[in-house]
C-alpha cells in the first residue's frame, strides 16, 4: 500500500507543467524576477531624475492632461507597470506557443509570485495549519533561507551595479571636457567622446528663454531653457543646442537667472528636450526637435570631467537596501517560526 500511495503521489502534476516536474528551476525564476524588479525600478529612478528613458512619457502624459506633472505619481504608475510586466509578457507568449511546457511552467511560477499579499498570506496560513511538526520545520527553514538568499542577492546586485557605475563614471574623471564647436548647419555629434562638454562658439538667445515651472512634494522649481546658436545663425534656422539651468527655485533670488555667468559647460544629452519644452519653443517660432541637444549646465566643473555623483550611489544602495530589508524581514519571520516549532517539539 505504501508503494502504491507513493506511486500515486508521483503522478500528481505541478500546475502549468505537462510532466509533473518543473521545467524552470524556482531559484532561477527568483533571480530573474529580482533582476527585473531591481533593473525596472532603477530605470524609473534614473529616467525621472535625468528626464530620459522609457518612463518619461508618464510625465509628458500628465502634462498633456493636467498641464503639469508629479514625479511621485509617475513613479507610482511606473512601479505598477513593472510589477504587472512579467505576467503580461508571459501571457502573450503562452498565446503564441500554448503547448510549450517551459513557458507554461514559467507562467505558472510567475503568476504565483505575482499574487496579492492577501492571497499569499491566506495560502501560507493554510499550508502552515495543515502541516505536522516536521512539515512546519521545513516551511520555517524554507522561509528563512529564501529571505536570506533574497537579501544576499539584493546586496550582490547592488554591489555589482555600484562598482560598474563607479568604474564607468570615473574612467574619464579629471580629464579635460570634450570641446564642442557649434555650426549653423549641423547637429552636435559626440561619437565616443565624453558627454561632459565645453561649448565654444555659441551665443545665447536671451529673447527666446523658456521657463518651465514644476513642483516636487510641494516645493516649486523652475528650469530655464536658453537657445544657444553659432555665428551665422539666422532667425528661423534650426536650434541645435538648448542650455538648461535646472533646480532654480521658482521664487528665486536676483542672481538666479537664465544663462548664468561662467563657462558654457555641463552634460550633453542628444535627442531633443522633453515634448512640452519642444512644443513651447515651436509655438514661439523656434525650430526645436530631435536634432536639438540639451546641455545640463554646470558652472562648477572648471574645465574637468567630474567623477561619480554621490547621489547615484545613494540611489543604488537605497534600492538594494530596500530589497535586502524585505528579504531580512522574511528571514526573521521564518527564524521565529522555526524557534517556536523547535520549542514546541522539545528540540
Amino acid at each position: 500500500m505504501r508503494n502504491g500511495k507513493r506511486a500515486g503521489a508521483s503522478k500528481q502534476q505541478q500546475p502549468g507543467t505537462a510532466s509533473g516536474r518543473r521545467r524552470v528551476p524556482a531559484w532561477l525564476v527568483g533571480i530573474l524576477m529580482l533582476l527585473w524588479w531591481f533593473g525596472g525600478y532603477g530605470a524609473v529612478i534614473y529616467s525621472l531624475i535625468e528626464d530620459r528613458g522609457p518612463f518619461t512619457f508618464l510625465l509628458r502624459w500628465q502634462e498633456a492632461l493636467f498641464g503639469g506633472s508629479n514625479i511621485l505619481l509617475a513613479a507610482g504608475i511606473a512601479a505598477i507597470v513593472i510589477f504587472l510586466g512579467p505576467p503580461f509578457v508571459i501571457g502573450r507568449l503562452q498565446r503564441l506557443w500554448p503547448d510549450n511546457p517551459v513557458i507554461a511552467d514559467l507562467g505558472s511560477q510567475i503568476r504565483r509570485a505575482s499574487r496579492s499579499r492577501a492571497e499569499l498570506t491566506a495560502e501560507s496560513r493554510a499550508r502552515w495549519d495543515a502541516a505536522d511538526g516536521a512539515g512546519k520545520l521545513r516551511i520555517a527553514r524554507r522561509t528563512r533561507n529564501a529571505g536570506l538568499y533574497f537579501a544576499a542577492a539584493s546586496f550582490i546586485i547592488a554591489l555589482v551595479v555600484a562598482v560598474w557605475t563607479n568604474i564607468a563614471t570615473n574612467t574619464d574623471a579629471g580629464k579635460p571636457l570634450t570641446p564642442v564647436t557649434m555650426r549653423p548647419d549641423a547637429p552636435i555629434v559626440l561619437g565616443n567622446s565624453s558627454p561632459w562638454v565645453h561649448v565654444v562658439n555659441g551665443t545665447p538667445l536671451l529673447d527666446g528663454v523658456f521657463a518651465r515651472d514644476y513642483s516636487i512634494r510641494g516645493h516649486a522649481y523652475r528650469d530655464y531653457y536658453t537657445p544657444i546658436v553659432p555665428p551665422g545663425w539666422h532667425s528661423g534656422g534650426r536650434i541645435y543646442l538648448l542650455e538648461r539651468d535646472d533646480t532654480i527655485p521658482r521664487y528665486h533670488d536676483a542672481q538666479d537667472i537664465a544663462d548664468l555667468p561662467g563657462a558654457l559647460e555641463g552634460e550633453l544629452s542628444p535627442g531633443g528636450p522633453r515634448e512640452g519644452v519642444a512644443d513651447a519653443f515651436r509655438e514661439a517660432g523656434y525650430d526645436v526637435g530631435p536634432w536639438t541637444a540639451v546641455l545640463k549646465r554646470d558652472i562648477t566643473l572648471g574645465g574637468k570631467i567630474p567623477g561619480e555623483d554621490p547621489t547615484t550611489n545613494i540611489l543604488i544602495w537605497g534600492e538594494g537596501g530596500l530589497f535586502a530589508f524585505v528579504g531580512l524581514i522574511a528571514a526573521f519571520i521564518g527564524q521565529r517560526r522555526l524557534k517556536r516549532v523547535q520549542r514546541g517539539r522539545g528540540e
